[in-house]
């Protein structure tokens, strides 16, 4: 029943991230992020309830998930989806699926005293006697597991309490056409157009206005304005440049200029031009 659940909820994420917002969004994407891969995952590699106590299997999950998310993620950039919202959600949601499929495999296995099933029991004589009857490191052990998961729980649910605006800035990115960065354009004949995806997200906390300047070897042969965003909107599109003479390891910079500031952000790939 547990695995059900989960796989449910996992596959309700995807419209829940895509379509709407707020606390409904917020709770079940720490679910998907901080719970349910971990839990999967161990549900498949110990099915057995003798296999882990229930407060080592808490512990696991929320550091496994953490694992599984930046490993998987990390896999995903090397990919021609790359990291993507989408991209993002149905990675992590097969993954689970997939986990709780075998787990669900596993336990078919098990007679139902050997397999493990949650339980919520409020027992804490029983509990005070088995502490008791543990040994020092056993005991000692625990206690960690039982200070970190309260100090999980307490971080997240004061940051969803008490969140507080974040530094005012401009997020400035570029990757090839496949959305990846890196394998950017390296080899150009002269006149010959490179291609890139160029992006910019404005999280300023107001609408703000750039332009994007495109130089080569500090000569400008392109020029992207106005580009006007709103507060946490993006904007991402190919530029092309184009150089006008040869040369080895020429700078192609992208600069990034903010209203009223004179000051901008910039990006560099190198190329080298044949004539």
């Amino acid at each position: 029943m547990d695995l059900l659940i989960i796989v449910v909820a996992s596959l309700l994420m995807i419209p829940l991230a895509l379509l709407t917002g707020g606390a409904v969004r917020v709770i079940f994407g720490l679910l998907f992020v901080l719970f349910f891969p971990g839990y999967t995952l161990l549900a498949a590699l110990f099915p057995r309830k003798t296999s882990l106590d229930s407060l080592m299997r808490l512990a696991l999950t929320m550091g496994i998930s953490l694992a599984l998310v930046v490993i998987l993620l990390l896999i995903l950039n090397f990919t021609p989806w790359g990291i993507r919202l989408n991209s993002s959600l149905i990675v992590l949601c097969t993954f689970t699926c997939v986990m709780a499929g075998i787990a669900w495999l596993q336990r078919k296995r098990l007679s139902g005293e050997e397999r493990f099933a949650p339980e919520i029991k409020l027992n804490f004589k029983q509990y005070l006697r088995t502490f008791q009857q543990q040994k020092i490191k056993d005991k000692v052990l625990n206690i960690l597991l039982v200070i970190a998961v309260i100090g999980v729980i307490g971080t997240v649910t004061y940051v969803l309490v008490n969140p507080k605006d974040g530094e005012k800035f401009t997020q400035f990115y570029v990757l090839n056409l496949q959305g990846q960065a890196n394998n950017y354009p390296r080899s150009l004949v002269k006149g010959q157009q490179g291609t890139v995806l160029l992006g910019i997200v404005n999280q300023e906390n107001a609408s703000t206005t750039y332009k994007v300047e495109i130089l080569i070897d500090g000569e400008k042969v392109n020029e992207i304005n106005p580009i006007v965003l709103n507060q946490g909107e993006k904007w991402e599109q190919p530029v092309t440049f184009s150089p006008a003479k040869s040369g080895l390891n020429q700078e192609v910079e992208f600069q990034l200029i903010k209203q009223d500031s004179t000051t901008p952000q910039e990006l560099h790939i190198w190329i080298d031009v044949t004539g």
